[in-house]
């Protein structure tokens, strides 16, 4: 009887997907860092110009966020966020260099000590943030800093990208551990037990497995994971973001105080929400273009008419 490889069950477009990523990183492999953050900006006009990305959702969400600036306003800065991910994009494909390791290995972090005072006490840390920064710049940067933590994901569909993105993560040192997602709370509270810190954002849409919040006064389904493995490990928790500014790395971090709580329950998942979406709506205002405008976040908001008129796209 033929056997059936794995690759022959790939559908053509993961393939595809795969061998542009692995184009990119011999592209990019080039250049000088300064002219590979230069192409990534180039990388994000022409995502805009023809490829605009959830052009759609991110208008919408910029006009909940900013509700006083106008149209012209709006889409000026949704081009300024294309940009700002074209270069973030293109510069992940070189942070293995040596030159890039300097700069990570460089990041100025606000708080340095605050995760071996906490951890010292035994109780793990849960990390929640936000899609924001350079990302996979913070996670080298944790790894080659020797942090023992622990990333919550949701693995990908394409099993050639996912390989692809998982062994880049790994390269940097061995202190990163994977979640997939569908493991589940226990599995992640007994990570936490076992002294380490896991990293879970709060910027995503738990759909009807969440809890109605509140967020820049529209209402969302806010995950309910965050509060409960606050409520079970007992563990710290810490808010902080990432930023990437003219080749530079910026960590933001600090303890957030809450009062005892042991049950879990909606007044209790509420109260540790709001905390962090306040906390959330303060960065995003300071930082827009570090943040990542394209995940649909709002109930009820996607459903109208978008398009560009041809003088917008010289915005």
């Amino acid at each position: 009887m033929k056997t059936t490889s794995v690759k022959e069950n790939i559908p053509l477009k993961y393939f595809l997907e795969y061998s542009f990523l692995r184009f990119f990183e011999r592209f990019f492999s080039l250049f000088p860092d300064k002219t590979v953050a230069w192409l990534g900006r180039r990388l994000g006009d022409l995502l805009w110009l023809f490829f605009p990305y959830r052009l759609k959702v991110m208008v919408i969400n910029l006009g909940i966020v900013f509700p006083q600036w106008s149209r012209r306003q709006i889409l000026k800065k949704a081009h300024k966020i294309y940009r700002f991910f074209g270069e973030v994009s293109a510069t992940y494909f070189i942070l293995h260099r040596k030159s890039m390791i300097t700069k990570i290995l460089n990041t100025e972090d606000d708080s340095p000590e605050l995760f071996s005072h906490l951890l010292s006490q035994g109780k793990g840390i849960l990390y929640a943030t936000l899609h924001c920064g350079h990302w996979e710049a913070l996670v080298a940067y944790w790894q080659l800093t020797k942090l023992p933590f622990s990333g919550i994901y949701k693995v990908q569909k394409n099993p050639l990208s996912h390989k692809f993105f998982d062994q880049r993560r790994l390269k940097f040192g061995d202190t990163l551990e994977l979640l997939e997602s569908k493991r589940g709370i226990s599995a992640f509270v007994e990570n936490i037990q076992s002294n380490r810190v896991v990293v879970n954002a709060i910027d995503q849409s738990a759909r009807s497995r969440g809890i109605e919040m509140s967020f820049f006064g529209e209402i969302i389904e806010a995950p309910r994971g965050n509060a409960k493995m606050k409520i079970l490990s007992g563990a710290p928790l810490v808010f902080g973001y990432h930023r990437y500014v003219n080749g530079h790395y910026y960590l933001h971090k600090k303890e957030i105080p809450l009062k005892a709580m042991t049950e879990i329950n909606d007044e209790n998942i509420r109260y540790i929400n709001e905390i962090l979406l306040r906390e959330a709506e303060e960065v995003i205002r300071n930082h827009p273009e570090q943040w990542m405008w394209f995940h649909k976040l709002w109930k009820g908001k996607y459903k109208v008419a978008f398009r560009r008129k041809w003088y917008e796209f010289f915005l």
